[in-house]
C-alpha cells in the first residue's frame, strides 16, 4: 500500500531520494484494517465470543482506555468526541449495545515479534487489536503495530514490499509482514489475534466482495522535512519529522475513525452492488425490496457528506473519501436503486392492472348476466334439487358467481399473508441495519 508505485510523479521523486540516501525512520506506526462479513443472526454470538477472549467494549466515558491500547501513547477522548459532529458521534461511539453504530471491541496485547527484512531481523510490537461490528453484517478487524529505528526502505517493505501494493486477490500475491510474500500470513496474523473468528465470519476470511487489506501509516523520519500526507485506494500514509504527541494522537484518534468511516461506506456500497449483481430480477422480488430498503436506511442513518467539524479534519476525511471513490460508488448505487425502484413500480402497476381487469370482468358478467339467471333460486330456503334442471347457461352463471367469490377471498387472504410476511422481513432488515442487544 505504502510504496513507490502509489505516489504521483513529484511524490515518487521525493520517496526515491529518501531511499537512495538510506533515510532512517525513528518510529513507524501502522494500523492494518481487514474487512469481513459475519453470518446472519450471529451478532450476539460474536459479541459474547469477543468478551470471552478478553475484548472490552470501547467507550468514550471510560478514560482509562485513553492510554490502554496504543503502546505507551495516549489519545484524548474529549478531543476525539469534539472532532466529529454530534450526529456522527452517535454512530461512531454508541453508548450501549442497544444503540446503532460501530461497536468497537478492543484488546491490549503488547506482543513482541520479529520478521526478516532484507536479510536482517526487524523486531516489532503488536500493541492491540480491535474488532468493529458494523451494521449490515459488516465488520472490520484492526491491528496496531510499531517498529523503531529502521531504514525507510524496510518500513516500505514491511507494508507490502518494494514498489508493490498490498492485495490479497488473484492479480497480486504481495503481502505484508512476511519475507517470502506469502499472502496467507496476514490472515493468519488476524486469525491468531482474534480466536474463534473463523466460525462466525461468512465467506472466505475477508469480505467476499473486497479482499484488500487497508493501512494507516505514520512514519517519523530523522531528516528535517515537512509533514506530508499520501492517499491511495488502500489508505493513508503520513510522513513527518515531527515526533509529537499531537500527531500521534490524531493518528490513533481522528485519522483512525476517518479511515474507518470511509471504509465502512466503501464496503457497504460494494456489498450492495454485489447483491444487485447476484439477484434474478424476475424472481427475486424479496431481494429487490431488500436492496431498496437497505439503500434508503443507509443513506438516512449512516451516510453523511461532511463529518469532521474543522477544516483540517475535513481535508483529511475528504482525501480518504476521494481515494476510496466513495462518491462514484454512491452515484452508481443511486442509479442501481433508481433502476430497481422503477422496475418494481412498473411490475406492481402491471400486476394491479391485471387484477383490476379480472375483477372488472367478473363484476360486469355477474351484474349483467350471471346473477339474473339463478338468484331467484337463492331466495329463502335453497332447493339444491333444482340444480339438476339448470341449462348450460345457468351452470355457467353459477360457476362465474362462485369462482368470483373464491377469487375475491383468495386475494384478501393473500394480501393479509403478504402484509404479515413484509412486516417480518422489514423487522429482519432493521436488525441487520441496527446492531442491538435486544435479542438477548
Amino acid at each position: 500500500m505504502f510504496s513507490l508505485e502509489t505516489f504521483s510523479e513529484g511524490e515518487l521523486s521525493f520517496m526515491a531520494d529518501f531511499t537512495a540516501t538510506e533515510m532512517q525512520v525513528s518510529k513507524a506506526l501502522f494500523q492494518f484494517y481487514l474487512p469481513f462479513t459475519y453470518k446472519a443472526d450471529s451478532e450476539l454470538q460474536l459479541r459474547k465470543s469477543l468478551e470471552n477472549h478478553q475484548f472490552t467494549s470501547f467507550q468514550l466515558n471510560d478514560l482509562e482506555q485513553e492510554d490502554k491500547y496504543y503502546g505507551g501513547f495516549a489519545i484524548s477522548h474529549r478531543n476525539l468526541e469534539s472532532f466529529f459532529l454530534p450526529m456522527t458521534n452517535k454512530i461512531l461511539f454508541p453508548t450501549s449495545g442497544k444503540d446503532k453504530g460501530y461497536h468497537r471491541y478492543s484488546k491490549k496485547l503488547s506482543d513482541e515479534r520479529a520478521i526478516t527484512i532484507n536479510h536482517g531481523m526487524i523486531p516489532f510490537q503488536i500493541h492491540s487489536v480491535d474488532v468493529i461490528l458494523c451494521p449490515y453484517e459488516l465488520g472490520i478487524v484492526t491491528i496496531r503495530i510499531e517498529l523503531n529505528d529502521l531504514p525507510l526502505a524496510d518500513a516500505i517493505t514491511f507494508t507490502g514490499g518494494k514498489a508493490t501494493r498490498i492485495h490479497l486477490g488473484n492479480e497480486s500475491k504481495a503481502a505484508i509482514l512476511y519475507e517470502e510474500k506469502n499472502d496467507l500470513f496476514v490472515k493468519e496474523l488476524f486469525r491468531d489475534m482474534v480466536p474463534g473468528l473463523d466460525h462466525i465470519i461468512k465467506g472466505n476470511d475477508a469480505a467476499e466482495f473486497d479482499s484488500k487489506i487497508y493501512l494507516l501509516s505514520l512514519l517519523s523520519v530523522k531528516n528535517d522535512i515537512k509533514t506530508q500526507y499520501h492517499y491511495d485506494e488502500y489508505g493513508l500514509a503520513c510522513i513527518s519529522s515531527q515526533d509529537t504527541d499531537k500527531l500521534t494522537n490524531h493518528f490513533y484518534g481522528r485519522y483512525y475513525y476517518a479511515l474507518l468511516t470511509n471504509l465502512f461506506h466503501r464496503l457497504f456500497f460494494l456489498k450492495l452492488l454485489q447483491g444487485y449483481a447476484d439477484i434474478n430480477i424476475d424472481s427475486d422480488k424479496k431481494a429487490i425490496r431488500q436492496l431498496i430498503y437497505t439503500m434508503h436506511s443507509f443513506t438516512s442513518n449512516y451516510y453523511f457528506v461532511t463529518i469532521p467539524r474543522d477544516n483540517g479534519g475535513t481535508e483529511i476525511f475528504n482525501g480518504m473519501k476521494q481515494a476510496f471513490q466513495i462518491d462514484s460508488l454512491y452515484q452508481c448505487s443511486k442509479e442501481m436503486l433508481s433502476a430497481l425502484f422503477h422496475y418494481e413500480q412498473n411490475t406492481a402497476t402491471k400486476r394491479d392492472s391485471f387484477l383490476l381487469l379480472i375483477l372488472t370482468l367478473y363484476t360486469v358478467i355477474c351484474g349483467i348476466f350471471s346473477m339474473n339467471l339463478f338468484t331467484h333460486d337463492l331466495e329463502g330456503n335453497i332447493h339444491w334439487e333444482r340444480l339438476a334442471s339448470y341449462n348450460p347457461f345457468e351452470y355457467l352463471a353459477v360457476f362465474i358467481v362462485f369462482s368470483g367469490m373464491i377469487v375475491v377471498m383468495y386475494l384478501a387472504i393473500s394480501s393479509l399473508i403478504q402484509g404479515w410476511q413484509d412486516k417480518k422481513l422489514r423487522k429482519k432488515w432493521i436488525d441487520k441495519a441496527v446492531i442491538s442487544s435486544k435479542k438477548e
